[in-house]
């Protein structure tokens, strides 16, 4: 038997499952919209000038426990490790609910602090700038640098 009481709670339930669905509607259609839109930093240089820069606020100069280059973009590592945070953010930034707490923990303070270790990304980097040797390698065999991408079995070592 439907109570008045039961009536109530069925009708606040099924109205807050359609706010419910239309919340997640428009979330959806929000995020669409901006991943139409493009990204917000037209590029990692972009991300990393008017965000990252100024965010993550360090002192590295004069400081033997955080390494820094102000040519930064002239290390493969950094850009690389900067052009991964700028995707990771611009991803990140279209979840309303903890997209931007995931970017910070998972992915700006993972790559931050391999960019800032004593023992990281521009540890004989010197103030006038010095490029560091990339990592020692034989030549790579022809045919390992020339494997078919569309099988992937054959890239497997």
């Amino acid at each position: 038997m439907l109570t008045p009481e039961l009536h109530t709670a069925l009708a606040a339930a099924a109205r807050q499952k359609l706010a419910a669905a239309i919340d997640a509607e428009r979330a959806a259609g929000e995020r669409a919209e901006a991943v139409a839109r493009g990204p917000y930093y037209p590029s990692p240089y972009r991300f990393f000038t008017d965000f990252l820069a100024p965010t993550y606020r360090r002192k590295t100069i004069d400081n033997p426990e955080m390494m820094w280059c102000p040519r930064w973009f002239a290390h493969p590592e950094a850009r690389g490790r900067v052009e991964a945070l700028w995707r990771a953010w611009e991803h990140l930034r279209l979840d309303q609910t903890t997209g931007l707490s995931v970017w910070w923990k998972d992915h700006a303070d993972h790559h931050m602090a391999k960019l800032l270790s004593p023992d990281g990304t521009f540890k004989d980097c010197t103030p006038h700038h010095r490029q560091v040797h990339p990592l020692p390698s034989i030549d790579i065999p022809t045919e390992l640098l020339t494997l078919d991408d569309a099988d992937p079995a054959a890239t497997r070592l």
